[in-house]
């Protein structure tokens, strides 16, 4: 599934950042965070395994500016957008197919609460 690379841009997310990467790259997702000038250690709590990009931004650039960076640095076809609290419970395949195979040009997964619960 190289045709897919997970995104997400931080700020200050120490506190959930590193179970959000370790659940993609259980996946073996590509996985590539863009760091907005966090003071918190975000960087250092993200995991450094195989598939993990990292990109310190030296300024806070907004969601905007970041996502351009994250454009700028990744050439995968398709991008999965993840908030840096978001953890991966089951296989991105199947969304991924559903947007290959119906020509869609976006999908969402199904939202579950910490209380198991959809949201």
């Amino acid at each position: 599934m190289n045709q897919v690379v997970v995104v997400f841009i931080t700020h200050n997310s120490a506190e959930y950042i590193g179970p959000a990467v370790a659940s993609c790259v259980a996946q073996n997702l590509p996985t590539l965070v863009v760091d907005n000038a966090s003071a918190d250690g975000t960087v250092a709590a993200i995991p450094r395994e195989n598939g993990v990009k990292i990109v310190q931004n030296d300024t806070n650039l907004g969601f905007s500016g970041a996502i351009n960076v994250a454009f700028r640095t990744t050439f995968e076809p398709y991008v999965l957008l993840l908030n840096p609290d978001t953890e991966l419970l089951s296989p991105v395949a199947p969304l991924l197919e559903a947007v290959v195979q119906n020509g869609h040009t976006a999908a969402s997964g199904l939202l579950i609460g910490d209380d198991g619960k959809p949201q």
